[in-house]
C-alpha cells in the first residue's frame, strides 16, 4: 500500500504460541498506517505474530530486515535464527534464514513450526554454524534489479571445515523464485560464500560489520565485509 510496515522483534525473551517454547523468539509486524494510536498493546494489537521453531531458537534476536527480494516491489521479511537446530533438528545450533514474501492481506500468526510456512528458508551447513545469528542485509549486488540476501554465519569453519570459528558470510542469488528450501550442505550455484582468514577470526558473527555502497564508481553496489577478532597481517 505504500506505507512502510514495523516489524519488532522479541527474539531473546519470546515465548512461542501460548508462552510454550522457552525463548523460541517471536516477531510482532505493524503494518503502516495514516494514522497511529499514542499507543500499542503487542499482545492483541499485532497485525501480524510469528513463532520461532522451537525452543531456544531465539528467531530475530540480532538479525532481522525488511526488503523486497523477488522483485515484485513488496518489501519481504527476512529473519536470522542462529540457533535453530538445521532441517529435522538434525543439526544442532546450526542456525538458518527465513524469508516470508510480503503480499497484500498479510495478517494472522505465521508460526515457523510449521511446514511450508517460510517461503524460503536458507539452512546453515554444519552444527555450531549459527547462520543468521548476526549479519543479515539485503542488497542487489550484480545490477539484475534483484537484491541478494546477505547472511553471516559466526561459527562457520572455513573451507571443508579446516579453520575452527574462521567464521563465514553467504550471498544469495536474488531471483524471481526460490526455492523452498536451500541446503548449504548440499552443493548449489545459488550461494556465493565468503571465508574468515584464520581460524577465530569468526566472520558473519558478531561484531561483523557489512557496508554495501558503491565504493569503486562504476554505478553498482559493493560489498564489504570487517571483523574485529582478525588478527591483521
Amino acid at each position: 500500500d505504500g506505507i512502510p510496515d514495523l516489524a519488532i522483534s522479541a527474539g531473546q525473551e519470546g515465548d512461542g504460541p501460548g508462552d510454550s517454547r522457552a525463548a523460541c523468539g517471536d516477531v510482532f509486524v505493524i503494518l503502516g498506517r495514516r494514522g497511529w494510536p499514542a499507543l500499542i498493546d503487542l499482545a492483541s494489537a499485532s497485525d501480524v505474530v510469528i513463532h520461532g521453531p522451537h525452543g531456544g531458537a531465539h528467531l530475530a534476536a540480532r538479525a532481522i530486515e525488511l526488503a523486497d527480494v523477488n522483485g515484485d516491489r513488496i518489501d519481504d521479511l527476512l529473519l536470522g535464527c542462529g540457533d535453530v537446530d538445521g532441517p529435522d533438528g538434525a543439526r544442532a545450533g546450526a542456525g538458518a534464514v527465513y524469508i516470508l514474501h510480503g503480499h497484500t492481506g498479510l495478517s494472522g500468526v505465521l508460526d515457523l513450526a510449521e511446514p511450508g510456512v517460510a517461503d524460503v528458508t536458507i539452512w546453515g551447513e554444519d552444527a555450531g554454524d549459527q547462520l543468521g545469528g548476526s549479519v543479515l542485509a539485503a542488497v542487489d549486488l550484480d545490477g539484475d534489479g534483484i537484491r541478494e540476501v546477505i547472511a553471516g554465519a559466526g561459527g562457520g569453519d572455513g573451507p571443508e571445515n579446516t579453520r575452527v570459528q574462521a567464521g563465514e558470510v553467504v550471498v544469495l542469488e536474488g531471483r524471481l523464485q526460490l526455492p523452498l528450501a536451500i541446503d548449504m550442505a548440499q552443493p548449489t550455484e545459488l550461494l556465493t560464500r565468503f571465508y574468515g582468514v584464520d581460524g577465530g577470526d569468526g566472520l558473519g558473527g558478531t561484531g561483523t560489520v557489512a557496508l554495501v555502497g558503491d565504493f569503486s564508481g562504476d554505478q553498482q553496489a559493493d560489498l564489504i565485509l570487517s571483523t574485529p577478532a582478525a588478527n591483521g597481517i
